[in-house]
């Protein structure tokens, strides 16, 4: 479960504890001046769920979710083990990517889950002109 914190400045902040990491969320106020000049933004998340994050991968993804509310194109999933696979190309709600189940897991192909969005940056790249923001969560290195 991810924990909250108020900040001043209408600024919302969740984090949750990882092992020796944390999964850091922020969240801004409608008023808030970043608010006010946000560019076409996609968020495109490459989550590990391999064996070793256990639990961790479930609440990286909690926490991941209230970025679908910053994101004004939407947020992409991709959970990688030995393979990687596309959960979701455009969450628009927080409740849209809480509501997929992570696949079983397995191993640890990093490379797999990178390409996996890469692929999708490019695809939407070729239909849109947006800002997109790659985000890698592993606790380990490259397996298989």
């Amino acid at each position: 479960m991810c924990k909250d914190t108020e900040e001043p400045g209408d600024v919302h902040v969740k984090y949750t504890a990882l092992g020796d990491a944390f999964v850091v969320s922020v969240r801004f106020g409608s008023e808030h001046p970043a608010r006010k000049r946000t560019p076409a933004t996609r968020f495109h998340f490459v989550l590990d769920n391999s064996g070793s994050m256990g639990r961790n991968s479930q609440a990286a993804k909690e926490c991941f979710a209230d970025l679908a509310a910053v994101a004004t194109l939407g947020v992409s999933l991709v959970s990688f083990d030995t393979t990687a696979q596309l959960l979701g190309e455009a969450f628009k709600t927080p409740q849209e990517m809480r509501d997929v189940r992570l696949p079983r897991q397995g191993g640890t192909n990093i490379s797999a889950g990178i390409q996996a969005s890469v692929d999708l940056i490019r695809k939407i790249a070729k239909q849109e002109d947006s800002h997109h923001l790659l985000v890698l969560l592993s606790d380990g290195m490259h397996g298989s």
